[in-house]
């Protein structure tokens, strides 16, 4: 899981551990950019999926983790 992952530092970051066959959730405020990340990823021959993620809310954190089946305690 990379927060922030739509780009800058993030995309850096997802796109490297992807490289190293991690498979990797993208969150990222802008859907359309986790996308980007998880089809340059794709193209690479790696494993990505894009969720919506603001993550300076707690709430909405837990949330995308619980659809991701990552719960927090």
């Amino acid at each position: 899981m990379v927060t922030g992952g739509g780009s800058g530092v993030g995309r850096t970051i997802a796109l490297k551990f992807a490289a190293q066959g991690a498979v990797i959730r993208v969150l990222d405020v802008n859907e359309s950019a986790a996308t980007a990340t998880c089809q340059r990823i794709a193209a690479a021959g790696g494993t990505a999926s894009a969720h919506i993620c603001d993550v300076t809310n707690p709430a909405y954190v837990n949330a995308r983790f619980k659809e991701m089946e990552l719960v927090l305690p």
